[in-house]
């Protein structure tokens, strides 16, 4: 179920995408950060719902995608493993209120996780989204000096 597609007067110029498996996190967590970003051209996609998450993830491009850590019937490891698989070049954020360093590891070995959010999550989500799209400006400038293809499938 696709919580909430914040619309845009015209095609945005980034896309975010958030999964957790509560109605609740997800209503407020999109709310946030679309209040936080509104100056900008953003739509903020969210679901509850990793595996409609992903079959989304296939139709349009994201830069930035955030994901609970703790879901079912798949975990966001896994959900952004998969991610990954679809969109190599989407900045993937994992957010959880465990605070095991081996969680933490593991999101970063088999989900390239960019960085990991404590729940409660800070105020000042806009700076880390900033980054996150930062960085996904960084990785599209590498690759097309390497003269590879900007399209979202390719790794």
């Amino acid at each position: 179920m696709n919580i909430m597609n914040e619309p845009t007067a015209s095609v945005p110029k980034h896309r975010i995408l958030i999964v957790d498996d509560e109605p609740f996190v997800v209503r407020a967590l999109a709310t946030q950060l679309a209040a936080q970003l509104r100056d900008q051209s953003v739509a903020v996609d969210a679901y509850t719902d990793a595996g409609v998450a992903l079959e989304r993830a296939a139709q349009i491009v994201y830069d930035v995608a955030i994901s609970d850590y703790r879901m079912r019937p798949i975990d966001g490891i896994e959900f952004l493993r998969r991610l990954r698989a679809i969109q190599p070049r989407c900045v993937r954020m994992m957010l959880s209120a465990t605070h095991e360093m081996s969680t933490v590891v593991k999101a970063v070995n088999d989900a390239g996780v960019f960085k990991y959010l404590p729940k409660p999550w800070p105020r000042d989500l806009a700076s880390m989204f900033h980054d996150a799209i930062a960085r996904h400006a960084a990785d599209a400038d590498e690759h097309l000096l390497a003269g590879e293809s900007p399209s979202f499938g390719d790794p």
